[in-house]
């Protein structure tokens, strides 16, 4: 217990938060206004880097909305052959970071380097850590910790995953249904299409409900992370009572709402319901407004506001000439009604020339394999658009 306190809990750390393309600036203005100037966030490949104690990463985990998962740092070291591979992987405290006898994942990457074959380097990795915490008791449903490799250039990073599964999985919605918008995509076509909380918003193609979930959450100033587990829980340097405090100061900033912000409809009521289900079941339901409703024959509230939308692409449209004819209709239906509103679209590449009108801008956006991008910009009626 006294190493873990000297060598974990008492120091200070590397941590890297991972994000999905086109997300990292959004990442990084968030941690930087949840940590101190001295944590010295700052982009890298891949995500944003940052130092912290373990609170710090905790607190993380709980509140940024736009990484996939954080890190944490072990160790880097230059490994050339397996001999000095091995020498160095037996002096590293195995003990300090993760469970006794845990059932253990490990992610390796090589590139440019001698090591370049990621299964052996894997396997050495594996041996090491068995020799550490023993070897795995674990019952077969428990989900095993994630520890990562990435050797480049000769120098190999070790990092322990503290997120456990994927933080786009907010706790509220089950992820088996066909092409998913994951919470992180809709958290960031939100920021891009200029909503804030407090802020009308309009999800009338809602699907799943994922563009009103997260919004929500927002609404009320819940933490993307309150109603999930995660992996640093199972630390042995965790301790619940430094936990409990960061829950506790986060729930006494959550709001009732008077009246919901947020209206989401979809044509089909096997949609609607859920969803209607899912934000009662989680105290959401003064924050959003569901009903059974068809987008062509919706019409504004009184505005402005924001007009968020995930219509049919990919998969979903097979032609061109049905998505040409569908997203041609789509254009006409919100220039012609949505005078005054925010727009964020998701929709497939070039899908921009279906306003033919300037003051639309497009950003690429994760999704899947989909790669769609988001038009955003302020709907004015024809010939006014700036």
């Amino acid at each position: 217990m006294r190493r873990i306190k000297q060598r974990v809990i008492a120091q200070e750390h590397l941590f890297f938060a991972v994000t999905n393309p086109g997300m990292e600036n959004l990442c990084l203005q968030q941690i930087r206004a949840l940590l101190p100037p001295a944590a010295g966030a700052e982009r890298v490949a891949g995500g944003i880097q940052f130092r912290g104690r373990l609170t710090d990463c905790y607190l993380v985990n709980l509140h940024c909305r736009f990484a996939v998962r954080v890190l944490m740092r072990i160790t880097t070291f230059r490994a050339t052959g397996f001999a000095v591979l091995e020498k160095k992987l037996a002096r590293i405290p195995w003990e300090l970071y993760l469970p006794p006898a845990a059932k253990i994942e490990i992610k390796v990457t090589c590139h440019k380097s001698r090591l370049y074959h990621s299964g052996a380097v894997g396997q050495r990795i594996g041996r090491s850590i068995a020799s550490g915490i023993g070897n795995p008791e674990a019952p077969e449903n428990e989900s095993a910790m994630m520890v990562y490799g990435r050797l480049e250039h000769d120098r190999l990073t070790l990092s322990v995953d503290s997120s456990g599964p994927p933080l786009f999985k907010r706790g509220l919605r089950d992820h088996g249904a066909r092409a998913p918008l994951r919470e992180t995509t809709a958290a960031a076509a939100l920021a891009l299409a200029g909503w804030q909380p407090g802020i009308p918003l309009v999800d009338p193609m809602c699907g799943s409900g994922t563009f009103s979930l997260e919004a929500a959450m927002a609404a009320k100033q819940i933490p993307p992370g309150w109603y999930r587990d995660f992996a640093f829980y199972r630390w042995p340097a965790f301790r619940p009572g430094h936990w409990g405090h960061l829950k506790k100061e986060a729930g006494r900033n959550i709001l009732r709402l008077p009246r919901p912000v947020i209206r989401a409809s979809d044509k089909d009521p096997s949609l609607t319901e859920p969803l209607a289900g899912r934000l009662a079941a989680h105290g959401l339901d003064d924050a959003v407004a569901v009903r059974q409703a068809d987008f062509f024959r919706l019409r504004p509230p009184s505005g402005p506001g924001v007009l968020i939308l995930n219509p049919p692409y990919g998969r979903r449209l097979d032609r061109e000439k049905d998505l040409g004819e569908f997203y041609g209709r789509l254009a006409g239906q919100i220039l012609g009604h949505w005078s005054g509103w925010q727009l964020g679209l998701l929709a497939p590449p070039g899908a921009l020339k279906y306003f033919r009108k300037p003051g639309f801008r497009q950003h690429k956006i994760f999704h899947g394999g989909l790669n769609p991008v988001l038009v955003c910009g302020r709907i004015d009626r024809p010939g006014r658009q700036a």
